[in-house]
């Protein structure tokens, strides 16, 4: 990649009306003359947040289950949607998720980099409550780009396991500023996971044991992050130690508040949240084309996601969109197919509440199927059936010791923790993931006649056109074409 200097958004949150204020710096002087003082540094880092949220809201959450068998495409859906669920993007695809996933991510990536570098600068860090604040925010930093690099991996190589050693091409590793003309390489998987582990492992050493808010990075959310990344290398070791050790901090949310969880972000954050995006008085892509209650949304869950839900499940009330009495005439209890994840009550009495989400980035749910999992490769298959207990028993509504579970063998365990999570974790990023570090292809049944199977060159996005003539050594991934 060629390193242009990307332009710097800086993002001040006001303390009362949480409005966002947007300030654009470019250029390598005036981002210099921006880390002039405290407040620089400060709207920096909520900056970082800020294109955190707007790369999740616009791409992220998108890909993992629009290229998986959980969405069910509609007419409205646009030609990188239609794409993306095809499989068939290509290199040259410069205005969909191709390029725009690339250049966002490593913007962030940038920003957070100008941070770590420009904020040790800053001289007027003269008290001791602002020198904790600068530490907090170089914490988020460090967070934000590990997340940021093992997202690019994920969407734009192979997963771990794809070679033995992980010695394929995954993205480029960018960890300090370089100018317009420097050329990076892309790095191995192998790289890029040590380079994410390590901007984590720094991040909890900074942000400390607790979780000072859902909203912002923590101690507590990289090693929940930790527990993630050490899975898809499969390292379950590893994957037990951070998530048991999330799970002593975080608890389910109980079945009374599931359903609020999401869509009561205010009053009823959940208790297992551990990160999650405010979206408070900002529009919101993420609501607009998974719900629209006065017409079709972009897509919907699939009729295999539908169907994996037992009756009574309260997850499986979040398939399905109901007209409240406020809505427009001739949509008030109209009920249509459609997640309800990002679809905020509206009987708040706060207008800016009704557009709202707050999608999760990682929450206590996830932290227990890890866990199950990571225990059952261990061949703990009974110690897993603890943990699917606790999620079947929270989803229905009873006590875990009503809960029965079926499966009689490790491999049959595998397949009852890969369905809770299509359960659980539904479009919130991950089922493609899940299918490719285990291995496993992608077939979409009723009547959609797509089958891939493992490996695929599908499974990573061509490198852009853009990018590709930016860097002569820019490498192609396989199967896009001959660079």
């Amino acid at each position: 990649m060629k390193t242009r200097m990307i332009s710097i958004v800086a993002a001040a949150l006001a303390a009362v009306s949480c409005d966002f204020l947007n300030v654009e710096v470019t250029g390598k002087a005036t981002t210099e003359d921006f880390f002039r003082d405290f407040t620089g540094l400060k709207m920096s880092g909520y900056g970082l947040l800020y294109n955190l949220r707007e790369w999740y809201d616009g791409d992220v959450l998108q890909y993992a289950d629009l290229a998986s068998d959980l969405a069910d495409l509609t007419v409205n859906a646009d030609y990188g949607q239609v794409n993306l669920y095809n499989f068939t993007l290509r290199a040259e695809d410069n205005g969909t998720f191709v390029y725009s996933m690339w250049k966002n991510g490593y913007e962030i990536i940038t920003n957070a980099n100008n941070v770590l570098y420009y904020g040790p600068k800053v001289t007027e860090l003269t008290t001791e409550a602002m020198k904790a604040e600068a530490e907090k925010i170089y914490g988020w930093a460090y967070f934000i780009r590990g997340l940021a690099t093992f997202d690019l991996c994920r969407f734009y190589a192979q997963t771990y396991s794809y070679t033995p050693d992980a010695s394929h091409l995954g993205v480029p590793v960018v960890r300090e500023l370089h100018g317009f003309d420097d050329v990076i390489a892309r790095s191995t998987v192998a790289e890029v996971y040590r380079s994410v582990i390590s901007d984590f492992e720094k991040a909890r050493e900074i942000l400390g044991d607790g979780i000072e808010s859902i909203y912002f990075p923590s101690g507590v959310a990289a090693e929940a992050l930790l527990a993630r990344v050490y899975l898809y290398m499969h390292d379950y070791a590893k994957a037990e130690e951070y998530s048991e050790l999330v799970m002593g901090k975080v608890k389910l949310t109980p079945n009374a508040e599931y359903e609020d969880m999401f869509r009561r972000a205010k009053t009823v954050p959940g208790s297992e949240s551990i990160f999650r995006l405010n979206m408070y008085d900002d529009g919101t892509c993420t609501l607009n084309k998974r719900t629209s209650p006065t017409g079709t949304p972009d897509y919907k869950p699939s009729k295999f996601l539908r169907n994996s839900f037992d009756k009574g499940d309260v997850r499986e009330k979040m398939m399905t969109y109901t007209g409240l009495d406020c809505e427009p005439e001739g949509y008030a209890g109209v009920s249509f197919e459609a997640t309800t994840k990002y679809c905020c009550w509206k009987d708040e009495t706060d207008a800016q509440q009704v557009n709202r989400c707050d999608p999760f980035v990682v929450r206590g749910s996830e932290m227990v199927l890890i866990h199950a999992e990571a225990l059952n490769e261990q061949g703990k298959t009974a110690e897993a059936a603890a943990d699917m207990k606790a999620i079947q028993a929270r989803a229905m509504g009873i006590d875990e010791a009503s809960v029965k579970i079926y499966a009689s063998s490790q491999s049959d365990m595998a397949d009852l923790i890969e369905l809770e999570r299509i359960r659980e974790l539904n479009f919130e990023g991950h089922r493609l993931f899940d299918l490719t570090r285990r291995g496993k292809g992608l077939e979409r049944k009723d009547g959609k006649k797509l089958k891939i199977n493992y490996p695929d060159y599908r499974f990573a996005l061509p490198i852009a056109q853009l990018e590709l003539q930016a860097n002569e050594n820019m490498i192609q991934n396989e199967g896009y074409g001959d660079k």
